[in-house]
């Protein structure tokens, strides 16, 4: 008789079977929380992307809603910006942010704007000839996120933007020659710790060839007021300036758009009923954040 199944242990169609005919009958409990986040960044060394214009535009130009119905069934949240709903700020940061609602015509109307022209092909272009093509990279045998990759290209294509599938392997992502640089666009994930956003934004963390790309601040943003806020949220301040500083990061996130939100990354698990003292994470950390506390867990 299994207690508990973790998240490694049962695919999400296994928890959503287990949700709707196992805990349907009273049998135990299947929490299913959105625990990291899925994005899109595109290159900051690639000029197609320096108006902050091709941004929002690849952004609303994908259906995040739909995409999440086809891969999870609706059951991942799409995400705006890089923050917990389970966080005191969520709402005021939710209330302040920007967002990109799929909308295609905006999306044509931005890239526009920006200089991008429909060629002969139907592809875009700008008055350098620049055409908006490029690569897009994503874990290779990752089913979710190359399912993922595959719905995002389509949406672009149809407004003129043409990508080039080049998958690797984890080993081969995370080789020196590759590690944390991408001509074009990379599909990854981090988790949703504010106590990170540090490793992952900040400009001193930007990966270069002295560090042999090794730091993780690789959307390549330069906002020295989102530094300044970060630096100050990982000082001893009060609760309260700690949320208005989230808040004014959220805000500074989705003007500038260093990664293109797409959706919250989901964990699941199986609690037999009986078990108590069983703490689903809700930010990050690996199966041990669900079992640190095993020594509390007992059977009624």
């Amino acid at each position: 008789e299994v207690d508990l199944a973790l998240r490694d242990t049962i695919s999400f169609d296994g928890a959503m079977v287990l949700k709707e005919q196992w805990e349907a009958k009273g049998l135990g409990t299947v929490s299913i929380r959105p625990v990291t986040f899925r994005w899109v960044n595109l290159s900051g060394t690639n000029p197609l992307f320096k108006d902050v214009r091709v941004k929002r535009a690849l952004l609303h130009a994908i259906d995040r809603n739909s995409m999440v119905n086809n891969v999870f069934r609706g059951v991942a949240p799409i995400i705006h910006f890089p923050l917990s709903p389970f966080r005191k700020a969520y709402k005021r940061a939710d209330a302040a942010a920007m967002k990109y609602e799929y909308n295609v015509e905006k999306a044509k109307q931005l890239l526009t704007e920006a200089g991008f022209k429909p060629g002969p092909d139907g592809v875009l272009a700008n008055a350098a000839g620049e055409r908006m093509e490029f690569e897009f990279r994503t874990e290779a045998g990752s089913r979710e996120d190359e399912q993922a990759q595959a719905i995002i290209i389509d949406y672009w294509k149809r407004i003129g933007v043409r990508c080039q599938i080049k998958n690797m392997p984890q080993r081969i992502l995370n080789a020196e020659e590759n590690r944390n640089r991408w001509p074009g666009a990379m599909l990854g994930g981090n988790n949703l710790v504010v106590e990170e956003w540090a490793e992952r934004f900040h400009s001193a963390g930007t990966p270069t060839e002295e560090n042999r790309w090794s730091s993780e601040s690789v959307s390549l943003w330069r906002n020295a007021q989102a530094d300044a806020i970060m630096d100050e949220l990982n000082s001893v301040i009060p609760e309260e300036r700690a949320i208005e500083l989230q808040v004014e990061f959220v805000k500074l996130y989705t003007r500038d758009l260093p990664y293109l939100p797409l959706y919250y990354r989901l964990e699941w698990l199986a609690i037999r009923k009986g078990l108590t003292g069983v703490t689903p994470r809700t930010e990050t950390g690996g199966q041990n954040m669900n079992t640190w506390n095993m020594h509390r867990w007992d059977k009624v």
